[in-house]
């Protein structure tokens, strides 16, 4: 597993910054139709995959596919890289992204989040945030499948977060859905900050967790991150043996 030249990691780059561009240009008409939005969401994604896959060698697969269910369910997910990010509206049908506002003002990408009915939250508003996230959220559909990082930022790879913020509670608690835990190593190939590497991530996804009647939201969180974190530990390590 090497690191990637500068080179090859500029030329990525600006390719994909390229293709974003002119898709968001061509395409501007479809980001106010979601069925539309989603299609062409999905192939600009097919398209950043492979080009990752092409200048910067990095490729991905996914483990446990079987435990996406029909029906309703939510997602909670470690978040080291863009590349989960990416993936995901590949293998989840109707994916709900949970984010930070400040993604809606990111170039072509906040836009057809929106039109894909994206949930934003305003953490500068307190509780009023809270209490719109919750509104939209009893607004959704069992087809739907709700996304959430609880570490509300990338982490670096092989690093325990050892407390998750309290908002994928409150999404049980406002749906009474399943959760699907998903587990990464992606930040050991596209991290946040420093070098690329070429080679394969892989993206967990586990089995699904039905909280007990007697629900206790501080049980509940650490239950999920101990099931994240474990497994994202696990393929850290097995990751690093192969090398």
């Amino acid at each position: 597993m090497k690191n990637l030249s500068k080179a090859r990691s500029f030329i990525f780059y600006l390719v994909a910054a390229t293709i974003t561009i002119v898709i968001g240009v061509v395409c501007l008409p479809a980001f106010f139709f979601a069925k539309l939005n989603i299609k062409v969401a999905r192939c600009w994604i097919k398209i950043i995959l492979a080009l990752l896959k092409v200048i910067c060698k990095i490729n991905f697969k996914i483990i446990g596919k079987e435990n996406i269910r029909g029906g309703a369910f939510v997602v909670i997910s470690k978040h080291q890289s863009a590349l989960e990010t990416l993936v995901f509206p590949l293998i989840i049908l109707h994916p709900i992204f949970i984010l930070k506002k400040s993604i809606l003002f990111i170039p072509v990408m906040g836009l057809a989040l929106k039109s894909a009915r994206a949930i934003y939250i305003d953490r500068s508003k307190g509780r009023d945030s809270i209490l719109q996230m919750k509104k939209q959220l009893q607004e959704l559909s069992k087809k739907d499948a709700p996304v959430i990082f609880p570490e509300g930022t990338r982490t670096e790879a092989g690093k325990r977060t050892e407390k998750y913020h309290s908002g994928a509670a409150m999404i049980y608690e406002a749906l009474q859905w399943p959760v699907v835990p998903v587990a990464v190593n992606t930040g050991m190939f596209w991290p946040k900050s420093g070098k690329m590497k070429s080679g394969t991530a892989t993206i967990k996804i586990l089995p699904p967790i039905f909280p007990p009647k007697k629900y206790d939201r501080k049980q509940f969180l650490k239950q999920i991150n101990e099931v994240i974190e474990s497994n994202s530990i696990e393929l850290y390590k097995n990751t690093l043996s192969k090398s």
